[in-house]
């Protein structure tokens, strides 16, 4: 199992809390329903919590929250498939080998448990968490079109594509993109690219050796991962 630095392990449990925002408001949007209906973060998911688990700290809380939203939306919730844990059973996003330092009931944890009146994150938010940023204007896309096959490689590339199947009536992202990664940001921030794609899925997450193959439309952008654009173009 690769070693996993304290400040990775932080970004990718903030980046995937904060993807659970996302997540909740659109079943919230799919339903009708106002904010304090959440299963995640409503007034009876507050007032259940303490029932069903007791004084559970917040950190425990979260993880829970990121398995269970890992068994449909895969990857991005994912340490496992992010990391390269390798020896973690399948379907476990965390793996036995999952250790941190992080306070399980500090202010940052707590913050990320509470109800956003401001409305879910955006893409550029959780890429924050990692500390990046994105430029959905310096993508150059095709015309996106039903049954074409789109590669992408790069955050920048992920969002603009993503943004633009969901204002695109008629295509699939699931089945449509495949998103080629190694980075462990650039696999959970790729893979949760389909929570804003107004997809039922998510896109397929390859690592560089797995897309060499593949045939597609490449999109990629200035942020791009050098090794898998020199992996895809071998010289």
């Amino acid at each position: 199992m690769p070693a996993l630095m304290p400040s990775d392990i932080t970004a990718f449990l903030r980046c995937a809390g904060l993807a659970l925002h996302v997540l909740e408001a659109r079943e919230l949007a799919l339903r009708g329903e106002g904010p304090a209906a959440g299963r995640r973060f409503g007034d009876e998911a507050e007032a259940l919590w303490p029932q069903l688990l007791g004084r559970l700290p917040p950190l425990s809380r979260l993880e829970l929250l990121i398995r269970d939203a890992a068994v449909e939306w895969g990857p991005g919730f994912s340490a496992a498939a992010c990391f390269g844990l390798d020896h973690a059973p399948a379907g476990e996003p965390f793996g036995a080998g999952w250790e941190h330092s992080v306070d399980p009931n500090g202010e940052k944890v707590r913050s990320l448990l509470r109800r956003r009146p401001e409305g879910p994150p955006t893409f550029a938010e959780l890429a924050a968490a990692w500390g990046r940023a994105v430029d959905e204007g310096s993508v150059l896309l095709p015309v996106l079109r039903p049954g074409r096959v789109y590669v992408v490689v790069g955050l920048s590339a992920a969002a603009a594509l993503a943004r633009s199947f969901a204002a695109t009536p008629g295509l699939d992202w699931a089945r449509q993109v495949r998103v080629v990664a190694e980075r462990p940001a650039d696999r959970q921030l790729g893979a949760l690219a389909s929570l804003f794609a107004g997809a039922s899925a998510p896109a397929p997450l390859l690592r560089a050796a797995e897309a060499a193959g593949v045939e597609g439309a490449r999109i990629s952008a200035a942020d791009a991962d050098p090794a898998v654009i020199s992996a895809l173009d071998p010289a």
